[in-house]
């Protein structure tokens, strides 16, 4: 017997586990850029908090991924400004 213990993880099973973070992350892509884009455009979300709070549930949603996000938005006048 080796010296060696540890847990084996299978090709397929690393295959799996790329997938779905690769697809958490091009979900929360979409996401963060559909609410930039609304505030640029009459009848979506502007407020300040409610963006922070949007930014925080998309956070919250795909936490496995969104360590590798960065994320500015700027306030002006009670409203959320793009930071880019």
């Amino acid at each position: 017997m080796s010296g060696r213990r540890g847990l084996s993880v299978s090709d397929g099973k690393m295959k799996k586990e790329r997938a779905i973070v690769c697809k958490g992350r091009d979900r929360m892509q979409q996401e963060l850029e559909k609410l930039r884009d609304g505030l640029s455009k009459k009848g979506y979300l502007k407020a300040y908090p409610k963006v922070l709070e949007r930014i925080d549930r998309i956070r919250q949603r795909y936490s496995r991924v969104s360590k590798g996000f960065a994320m500015t938005v700027k306030e002006h006048q009670g409203k959320a400004k793009d930071g880019a």
